[in-house]
């Protein structure tokens, strides 16, 4: 008896995991967060690195990256040939622009966002990176990101 009692009890056991593995999403999509999109605004932050977006003529992209003034440290757009203007998006002119994390302090060197927006200009596809280095540092960055961009 015992015996189809542990039979029963192992049948169940099977049964619930089972259905608990139905429960389960094994397609979680690997890889770069989308883009987020508000109203005609893209965001595209570090999370978003390495994907490509699609703009139409009267959207905008917001490219927002943390930045830690404390350390010294900040992003730069990489305007290699690589990755010079391409006349398909144009930055706001004075980008980057800096938004503090926490708009109720005024502390200096608190950490915040480097902003740059862009408008699209033409149909086509450029690529945007940036390099997040100590000011003034030239050769390898501590971090870079590549965003695709294509106009329609």
């Amino acid at each position: 008896m015992a015996t189809a009692r542990r039979a029963g009890l192992m049948a169940g056991m099977t049964l619930l995991g089972a259905l608990a593995a139905c429960g389960s999403n094994p397609s979680v999509p690997l890889g770069p967060k989308p883009a987020e999109v508000l109203g005609r605004t893209v965001t595209l932050t570090p999370e978003n690195a390495g994907t490509t977006v699609t703009l139409t003529m009267d959207q905008q992209l917001m490219v927002r990256l943390p930045e830690e003034p404390a350390r010294n440290m900040r992003w730069e757009r990489d305007n290699t040939s690589a990755y010079a203007d391409r006349g398909v998006v144009s930055a706001r002119s004075g980008d980057p622009g800096f938004e503090r994390e926490r708009i109720d302090t005024n502390t200096f060197g608190a950490a915040g966002f480097d902003v740059w927006v862009f408008r699209p200009k033409a149909a086509g596809q450029q690529t945007l990176r940036f390099e997040y280095r100590r000011a003034g540092q030239v050769g390898m960055a501590e971090q870079s990101v590549t965003y695709t961009v294509t106009v329609k």
